[in-house]
C-alpha cells in the first residue's frame, strides 16, 4: 500500500488563487494554453467552493479528474477487439474527495439542482458471496439491473460511484468472502463540464473519476492496464455491455496527441494531433438515455456482433483456431477480400432469436439466450449483415486511420469521418436539402458485386471494393444527427463529420481547418440552433492529458 498526500481544502484554493502557480504545475495536463489554463482553473474553483461550503476549511482532501472523450476513429467496436482513435477533451470530471472511517459515501454535485446528493454504505451494495470470475460480475450485475427496471427505479447519477466502489471492493475482496481490505468510504464533491448523454464519455468519466478517488483514498494502487479493464466491467453495474475502450481512452490519453488503442492484447501508441486542423463537437440536444429503449437498442446491436460471428463459427469450424474475436475477420486472416464478403454475405440480413437458434447448433444455444437475455428484442429481428459488414470495415478504418495521422493525410482520414457516419445513417440530405431515408447497401447484390470486382483484380481487391470503403449498416444515429452532419460537410474547409459516440441523440463532431472553425459555428447555428430555439453547444477539442489524481504542487 502507497499513502494519499493530503492537503486541506484552504491549501488547495490557495494554490489556485495563486496563476502562476497554478499555470505552472498544471501544464502536465492541459499543456500550455492560457486561455485554457484559465478556464480548468475556473472549473477547480467551483468544486473547491462547493466544498468549502460542505467540507469547511480544514478539511483534508485529494483533487481527481477524469476528461470527457472524443473518439475520432473507432466507433463500436472496441468491444470487439476493434481499434480507437481517440483524444481526451479539455471537458472533464472534476471532484474533491475526503476520505472517512467507515464505508460510507456520500456524494455531491456542484449544480446539486441537476444532480441531487445521495449516501449508501459500499458493504450494503455487494454481492452476497466474492465473484470468482467475470462469468459470474455479468451474471450478478445484469441481476441488479433487471431488478432496478422490476422496481421502476431510474439509474440516479451516483449509481455509477457505486459501481465503481462495488467494482474495487470485489477486486480485492478474498476468496473467503471476507472484506481485506475493506474499502473506507469517501465524502465526495464533484463538478463536471462534459455535457451528459452527448456521446462525448461523460458516463464513464464519473466512473473513472470515483474509481481514482477510491482508490487514492484507501492506499490501494492497480497497473493502468487492469484499472481500464476493470472500470470497463465495472460499468455493466449500471446496465451497459460495452467494452474498455472509453475506459482507456480516457486513462492513456496524451497532451497534443491522438492516441490509437487496441484492447486485446493492450497496445496503446501516439501521433500528434494534425496541425492547423481543430476537431469541434457540437450538441444537437438529443438525449440518448442508457436506463431506457436507447440501452435496449445499443445492447441489441451489440447482440448481432455476437449472433454475427457464432453463425461464422458454426459454418466454418476451420475458421475456429484463427477467428479469437470479431476484429479477427479480416482479409489477411480468413484470405482474401473477397473472402471477408463471402462470410458476410452468408449472414442473415434480419433473423428473430428464434431463426438464430435454428441456424445454430444447440452448443451455442446457451450463450446465445443469454446475449438475447441482456435487452428487449428488436420487433423486425436483428440487423445481423448491416451491423457486422459495419464492424469489419470499421476495423480496418481504425486500423489504417493511425498510418494516415502519421502521414499528415489529412483529407483522407476526413474521407474516413464521411464513410464511418454513412452506416449509422439513419437520412441522408438531398439536393433540395430535404431529409430522406437512407439505408446503407448490404443485399446479396451489393455484396455479390463487391465479391466479383476483388476477383477480377490481381491485388485481390479493386478501388472501391476495398474493406474500408464499406459503410455497413449499424444504424445508431438519427435524423437530426444526419442533417448537422450533413449540413457541417457543406460548409468549406470541414473535411468530414460525424456522429460521436453510442449514438441516438448527443453529439456530432467535425474535422475543420483552423480558418474554417468559426464559419462552421456560425452556419450550424443559422442552420440548425437558432430555428430549433437553442444556444449554440459546442466544445473546440483541445488534447488534454487523462485520468489521475492531481499531484500536490
Amino acid at each position: 500500500m502507497w499513502m494519499t498526500k493530503l492537503m486541506t481544502v484552504e491549501q488547495w484554493l490557495n494554490f489556485v488563487s495563486d496563476w502562476h502557480r497554478f499555470k505552472s504545475h498544471m501544464q502536465m495536463f492541459y499543456g500550455a494554453d492560457e486561455g485554457l489554463l484559465n478556464e480548468r482553473r475556473h472549473a477547480f474553483k467551483l468544486v473547491l467552493e462547493a466544498a468549502l461550503s460542505l467540507l469547511g476549511l480544514r478539511r483534508k482532501i485529494i483533487l481527481v479528474r477524469a476528461p470527457g472523450r472524443l473518439n475520432l476513429m473507432g466507433r463500436h467496436i472496441d468491444h470487439r477487439g476493434g481499434a480507437v482513435n481517440p483524444i481526451a477533451l479539455s471537458a472533464e470530471l472534476i471532484a474533491v474527495a475526503a476520505p472517512r472511517k467507515d464505508d460510507v459515501i456520500s456524494a455531491h454535485n456542484v449544480e446539486a439542482h441537476k444532480y441531487t446528493p445521495r449516501q449508501f454504505k459500499i458493504g450494503e451494495s455487494l454481492p452476497p458471496r466474492k465473484l470468482m470470475n467475470i462469468s459470474e460480475w455479468d451474471s450478478w450485475t445484469m441481476a441488479q439491473v433487471e431488478e432496478r427496471r422490476k422496481s421502476g427505479e431510474p439509474i440516479h447519477w451516483t449509481d455509477y460511484i457505486k459501481g465503481a466502489a462495488v467494482m474495487l471492493q470485489e477486486r480485492f475482496r478474498l476468496h473467503d468472502g471476507s472484506l481485506c481490505p475493506s474499502l473506507k468510504g469517501m465524502d465526495i464533491v464533484v463538478y463536471g463540464d462534459v455535457p451528459p448523454s452527448a456521446g462525448l464519455a461523460s458516463s464513464s468519466a464519473l466512473f473513472m473519476l470515483a474509481s481514482e478517488a477510491l482508490l487514492s483514498l484507501n492506499g490501494l494502487q492497480l497497473d493502468r492496464e487492469e484499472f481500464v479493464r476493470l472500470c470497463g466491467y465495472g460499468e455493466w453495474y449500471v446496465g451497459t455491455r460495452g467494452g474498455a475502450g472509453d475506459h482507456a481512452a480516457i486513462k492513456y490519453a496524451k497532451a497534443g496527441y491522438v492516441s490509437h488503442i487496441t484492447m486485446n492484447p493492450l497496445s496503446v501508441s501516439y501521433n500528434p494531433f494534425p496541425k492547423g486542423y481543430k476537431v469541434v463537437a457540437l450538441h444537437s440536444f438529443e438525449i440518448a438515455h442508457k436506463a431506457g429503449n436507447a440501452r435496449d437498442v445499443f445492447n441489441q446491436r451489440v447482440a448481432c456482433y455476437e449472433f454475427g460471428f457464432m453463425l461464422i463459427l458454426e459454418r466454418h469450424p476451420e475458421l475456429q483456431s484463427v477467428l479469437k474475436q470479431f476484429s479477427d475477420i479480416r482479409s489477411q486472416v480468413v484470405g482474401s477480400t473477397a473472402d471477408v464478403y463471402r462470410l458476410i454475405l452468408e449472414l442473415p440480413l434480419r433473423a428473430s432469436l428464434r431463426e438464430i437458434l435454428k441456424l445454430l447448433s444447440p452448443k451455442w444455444h446457451e450463450r446465445a439466450l443469454k446475449v438475447a437475455s441482456m435487452h428487449a428484442p428488436p420487433k423486425e429481428g436483428y440487423p445481423i449483415r448491416g451491423v457486422c459488414l459495419f464492424g469489419v470495415s470499421e476495423c480496418e478504418r481504425s486500423r489504417l486511420a493511425a498510418e494516415l495521422l502519421a502521414q499528415e493525410r489529412i483529407e483522407e482520414f476526413g474521407l474516413f469521418i464521411n464513410i464511418s457516419h454513412d452506416g449509422d445513417r439513419v437520412a441522408k440530405m438531398d439536393r433540395r436539402g430535404h431529409m430522406r431515408r437512407y439505408v446503407s447497401p448490404c443485399s446479396d447484390a451489393h455484396l455479390a458485386k463487391l465479391i466479383e470486382a476483388c476477383k477480377r483484380s490481381p491485388a485481390g481487391e479493386s478501388e472501391g471494393s476495398e474493406v474500408w470503403r464499406q459503410p455497413g449498416s449499424y444504424r445508431c444515429s438519427t435524423a437530426s444527427i444526419d442533417f448537422m452532419v450533413d449540413v457541417a460537410n457543406g460548409v468549406d474547409g470541414v473535411l468530414g463529420a460525424q456522429l460521436c459516440g453510442a449514438g441516438l441523440g448527443g453529439c456530432i463532431m467535425a474535422l475543420v481547418r483552423d480558418d474554417s472553425l468559426k464559419r462552421l459555428i456560425e452556419v450550424m447555428s443559422e442552420r440548425y440552433y437558432e430555428p430549433r430555439g437553442f444556444e449554440p453547444c459546442y466544445v473546440i477539442a483541445t488534447p488534454v492529458s487523462g485520468s489521475c489524481m492531481v499531484t500536490s504542487p
